[in-house]
């Protein structure tokens, strides 16, 4: 049974998103609404593996590229 959950919202001084479980594709995924750039993703459990296999120092490097948008 699909179940309808509601929403989480975190933000700090950089960022602030909207975190929700998506039933509408194959199976449930996270639904990630940005804030600040208005964009949505949707990621699933093999895209989150992936992100969680970076290197820390990998992700810094862009978090802090990214730092000035």
């Amino acid at each position: 049974m699909k179940e309808k959950l509601s929403f989480l919202e975190i933000k700090n001084e950089f960022s602030k998103v909207r975190i929700s479980i998506d039933f509408s594709g194959n199976s449930p995924r996270f639904k990630v609404e940005c804030f600040t750039s208005g964009i949505t993703r949707y990621i699933d459990p093999l895209t989150m593996e992936i992100l969680m296999q970076i290197p820390d120092n990998i992700l810094e490097r862009y978090i802090y590229s990214q730092n000035g948008r």
